[in-house]
């Protein structure tokens, strides 16, 4: 109850989806999140963004990974 979605807290939502890529077998017939950064209230969120979601430019489904990660720039406040 006490930890939130980073990428939500920035952008009001989570991402469109994170898994499948195109390396996957199951690409394009679903599209889910399942990665997400949590944080608490001592943590100040100030940039999330979808990670390592560029695939090959000589093959389109050549990507880093079977699902796409989650980056943040955060800081942490002192605890009370």
């Amino acid at each position: 109850e006490r930890l939130r979605s980073a990428y939500a807290a920035v952008h009001g939502r989570e991402p469109p989806a994170t898994f499948p890529t195109p390396l996957s077998r199951e690409w394009g017939e679903f599209s889910v999140v399942i990665d997400y950064i949590f944080v608490n209230d001592l943590v100040t969120v100030h940039d999330a963004w979808v990670a390592f979601d560029r695939v090959s430019a000589e093959d389109p489904r050549l990507a880093p990974s079977d699902h796409y990660g989650l980056a943040a720039t955060v800081s942490v406040r002192p605890g009370e």
